[in-house]
């Protein structure tokens, strides 16, 4: 009788999804909202949070936007202080991890979109290794404003774990 048991548990371990690769839904994308430059020329900054609540890691490859030409992942930090930006190639999100994209630290930087003052929000497409690509709305909050669109609020502070490229913000 005990024999007819253990396929029976593991057949049923799978398909309730425990094998080793947790499932892409566990990855969320929360509190995006976009800044447009103060002046209304140059670059708008993206930011958001990726909580990773499974059991493998991300990595943000990049980002679009049908309001944008393109978007680059940025890293700011001050050094000596002065400050610096770099461009960021990858974005890693460990198994259990939070990465926070937010001003002074990651952040996306939206080249080339006029129209951000939209009430609508404006659609980030993300995009990660392995071909996986998420969708988000994200608010548009001018410069010491209130978010605006797709209303997902402030982002919470917090420091995010970045591709390895400059050092972190201070």
């Amino acid at each position: 009788m005990s024999r007819g048991i253990l396929p029976l548990a593991l057949v049923l371990v799978l398909a309730c999804g425990g094998g080793s690769e947790a499932p892409s839904g566990q990855l969320e994308v929360r509190e995006a909202w976009v800044e447009p430059p103060a002046s209304g020329r140059g670059p708008a900054g993206g930011f958001l949070t990726l909580a990773n609540g499974s059991e493998r890691g991300y990595r943000l490859t990049g980002a679009s936007s049908p309001a944008a030409g393109r978007i680059e992942i940025h890293r700011s930090w001050i050094e000596n202080g002065v400050a610096h930006m770099a461009r960021v190639r990858q974005l890693a999100i460990p198994p259990g991890e939070t990465v926070r994209l937010e001003p002074g630290g990651l952040h996306l930087m939206i080249f080339d979109a006029p129209d951000l003052d939209a009430a609508g929000g404006v659609t980030l497409r993300l995009e990660f290794a392995g071909g996986e690509r998420r969708e988000v709305k994200a608010a548009v909050r001018p410069a010491g404003g209130e978010p605006r669109g797709a209303g997902h609020g402030h982002p919470e502070t917090g420091s995010g774990a970045g591709g390895g490229d400059p050092p972190p913000t201070r």
